[in-house]
């Protein structure tokens, strides 16, 4: 990955050898000592991928993304250990129930926030009552996103 005038680039999984191998994980800004933490992102829909990577990295985290739940349960029992998760819950295959449930396998103490368009809240909702952190509502809005990670980071 690099920073150009006109954005970021992404370089495929076989070029950056820093990705989980096998995936198409992302990562967006420098893995830097002085970042807020990592942030995962899993969402089948790659402009929302895109648009809270670089939320995210502008709020100072650095970012993986995953475009699917399986993509993402690979990661971690690849030795990714995120700090916090931002999970779709409506996508093919692994949807978000699913994928939570996973992830929690591998990682108990794992916060996770549920990414939610507006006609997903009673699904979100459900998710929060069986272990998750919290929700935020699509479209991100980077004063809410920022608040939900800092407060599930403590």
């Amino acid at each position: 990955m690099s920073r150009t005038p006109g954005g970021v680039k992404f370089w495929p999984a076989a070029a950056d050898p820093s990705i989980c191998w096998g995936t198409r994980f992302l990562t967006v800004g420098s893995p830097v000592a002085d970042t807020k933490g990592t942030v995962l992102v899993i969402d089948d829909e790659e402009p929302v991928l895109l648009v809270a990577s670089e939320i995210l990295s502008y709020l100072g985290y650095s970012v993986l993304t995953s475009p699917s739940g399986e993509e993402a349960v690979n990661c971690l029992r690849a030795g990714a250990r995120p700090d916090v998760v931002l999970l779709d819950i409506v996508m093919p295959g692994m949807n978000g129930f699913q994928t939570m449930r996973k992830l929690r396998e591998i990682e108990p103490g794992l916060p996770i926030l549920i990414s939610t368009g507006f006609s997903d809240r009673r699904a979100a909702e459900s998710l929060v009552g069986e272990g998750a952190d919290g929700f935020v509502n699509k479209p991100y809005h980077i004063e809410t996103l920022a608040q939900q990670i800092q407060r599930v980071l403590g």
